[in-house]
């Protein structure tokens, strides 16, 4: 079985959950998985039998890179006997974004054999401390056990033949999905505009966050970083800082620590 592992990440979290199911698939002798990184691949998918897409959550639904992803480059005609997994990862709340996805590749015509939300660590606290503090070792390490469980039991179901969608209020999904297209055109796209700033004295003008923008929207202008209105606010720019040169609202921060050791690594 050739298996595709699509992800968007835009703090680690939703790549590390990604390589919970290559280790899964590769213990079960499942030896062509490729791990494709969405923001950066440019090229149409072939004969792949399953692709697992992941995305981080934002407003409670999945990461619209990943639908443009999957329709540029992932068709029937190349991959006709493809099904779909779907994942999403969120720090804290809700998320119906493994739904909105698998609703938008059933619409393509590929069938999705599951479908999952896992709660992960949370950089959240960056935004909202008293909504969601800055987690511990302890609950990190708890987070990630049972996100090691839970693509245990959906991989299980899934490769056995039955077919396990982590089921949420359709209601609440719609809802999501009206909430997100609004704060997408109201808030979203504008995100670092409107809430980030950089510290010129701080920033080395190393240009680390302009080129790992996933949507091109940080340019270098007269010497100073600035902002388009493409945001999809992964806080990716935020956090990979060399120099934590970013500030939110005003404030500075704590990053998060986007270059931890695999899950797997983690648990040992």
């Amino acid at each position: 079985m050739k298996t595709a592992l699509l992800y968007f990440s835009g703090t680690g979290n939703t790549k590390r959950v990604g390589e919970v199911f290559k280790d899964y698939l590769l213990e079960k002798k499942h030896n062509e998985v490729d791990m494709i990184d969405i923001s950066t691949h440019r090229q149409s998918l072939s004969n792949y039998d399953l692709l697992i897409a992941g995305t981080p959550t934002y407003t409670m639904t999945s990461s619209r890179n990943m639908n443009d992803f999957i329709q540029m480059y992932v068709n029937k005609t190349n991959n006709p006997k493809a099904q779909f997994i779907t994942y999403v990862t969120h720090g804290w709340g809700h998320s119906y974004g493994h739904l909105t996805l698998q609703e938008f590749i059933t619409k393509l015509g590929f069938r999705v054999i599951g479908a999952q939300s896992f709660l992960a660590p949370s950089n959240f606290y960056v935004y909202n401390e008293k909504v969601q503090p800055k987690q511990n070792e302890v609950e990190i390490r708890r987070l990630y056990e049972k996100i090691t469980i839970d693509v245990k039991g959906l991989m299980d179901a899934c490769l056995n033949g039955y077919i396990r969608i982590e089921k949420k209020s359709t209601f609440k999904k719609q809802q999501a999905k009206l909430i997100s297209a609004l704060s997408r055109k109201a808030f979203i796209n504008q995100f670092s505009a409107k809430t980030l700033s950089v510290d010129g004295d701080k920033c080395t003008r190393c240009l680390v966050c302009v080129k790992k923008c996933p949507n091109k929207n940080i340019a270098l202008i007269d010497g100073n970083i600035r902002f388009s209105k493409n945001c999809s606010a992964c806080s990716r720019c935020m956090h990979i800082c060399p120099q934590n040169a970013y500030a939110y609202r005003g404030k500075t921060f704590e990053q998060y620590n986007m270059n931890q050791q695999s899950i797997s690594e983690q648990l040992k």
